[in-house]
């Protein structure tokens, strides 16, 4: 666990025993709007990440809010680590990716407490943070 987000909310680093709950969780929280079926290609791809069928993501890349008590998955940050070029000169950047949580859960905070662990995971491996409108305090 990386930290206790209180009202039984744990935040830590999610596993590859996390692979089909958190592609379901984010099929189904980030579906196109006004849809009645979770997004196959956005479950696809967290299964992809979680599996890792990605050369520069672990499943421990991403981050996970589960209820204690039910042992859901309520919010989720995935953090993909990236080589992107400018005139030649490479630079490690981390791209935040597939950020979702459950509509009972919005607006308390849960992706911030995320963005604060990811951007100091991307600071602790040399790589620039993407700019986030997220409110939190990242260097």
């Amino acid at each position: 666990m990386i930290r206790d987000l209180g009202d039984g909310l744990l935040l830590r680093a999610a596993t590859a025993g996390d692979a089909e709950p958190l592609a379901a969780f984010v099929g189904d929280v980030l579906r196109a709007q006004d849809s009645d079926t979770p997004s196959a290609p956005l479950t696809a791809w967290t299964r992809d990440l979680l599996e890792g069928r990605h050369p520069s993501f672990a499943p421990a890349d991403a981050t996970v809010v589960v209820d204690s008590r039910t042992g859901a998955i309520v919010s989720c940050l995935h953090l993909i680590s990236q080589t992107w070029a400018y005139g030649g000169v490479p630079i490690a950047v981390g791209q935040p990716e597939l950020i979702g949580t459950a509509t009972d859960r919005r607006g308390g905070g849960l992706v911030r407490a995320q963005f604060e662990i990811v951007h100091r995971w991307s600071a602790a491996r040399g790589r620039r943070n993407r700019e986030c409108d997220c409110s939190c305090t990242s260097p």
